[in-house]
């Protein structure tokens, strides 16, 4: 899984450096998240900015985490509630794609670089396994096989970053609180289980990134 994530990530790499259009940079995140980040800001205003990123991510359920888990039979559904181990070590790993628009405007500026803040919003979504998840998983899955959840991230983001003035580089930091909510699907139609979860996280990341020129920024 994590070489098939990491070669994902090396085909983004040469598709948007092929690009070599101006107001674009990319780089790396490390932190919360592990992995390719890419910003690029519109045509016609300079503040208006979107961000990829494709990570690898180490996360843990909180404790007392609720599952709800829908049954749904012929004539009627029911709705279950149970709850994960209270241990606050239940990890969990994840393979995710992020989707962030945000607004960027200027600190201070010298001869020797730039400071600016971003403040934006953004979704993401992708493959969450670990753990409890593993645990519910074989115990509702067809033939106890794994199967992986569907996790899909709801976000604020918000930072500061600081490009250089002589080198095509920028360093920033960024605070991405978020919903994070989990699916399980097992069957289809009125013979099927259905399990979800919802939880809140903060995430914390540090990010350089190489500017293709020096109005990328």
């Amino acid at each position: 899984m994590r070489k098939n994530f990491l070669t994902f990530l090396l085909l983004i790499f040469a598709i948007v450096l092929s690009a070599q259009e101006r107001r674009q940079s990319i780089g790396v995140a490390v932190g919360s998240i592990d992995g390719l980040s890419y910003k690029c800001f519109g045509k016609k205003n300079q503040h208006f900015a979107f961000q990829f990123d494709a990570y690898w991510q180490y996360g843990y359920l909180p404790k007392g985490t609720r599952i709800d888990r829908t049954i749904f039979g012929a004539f009627k559904s029911y709705t279950t509630q149970t709850f994960v181990s209270n241990s606050p070590s239940s990890l969990y790993r994840a393979v995710m794609t992020s989707y962030s628009f945000m607004y960027q405007g200027d600190i201070h500026s010298n001869m020797k670089g730039m400071w600016n803040w971003h403040l934006g919003a953004g979704f993401a979504f992708g493959m969450c396994w670990g753990d409890e998840l593993d645990v519910m998983t074989k115990e509702l899955g067809s033939n106890k096989k794994f199967r992986p959840w569907l996790k899909v991230d709801y976000h604020l983001i918000g930072g500061v970053e600081y490009k250089f003035a002589e080198i095509p580089l920028a360093l920033g930091i960024d605070l991405r609180p978020g919903m994070t909510s989990d699916f399980y699907f097992k069957g289809l139609g009125t013979n099927r289980n259905d399990i979800y979860l919802l939880t809140f996280g903060w995430g914390v990341n540090m990010t350089v990134r190489y500017c293709f020129s020096k109005h990328c920024h």
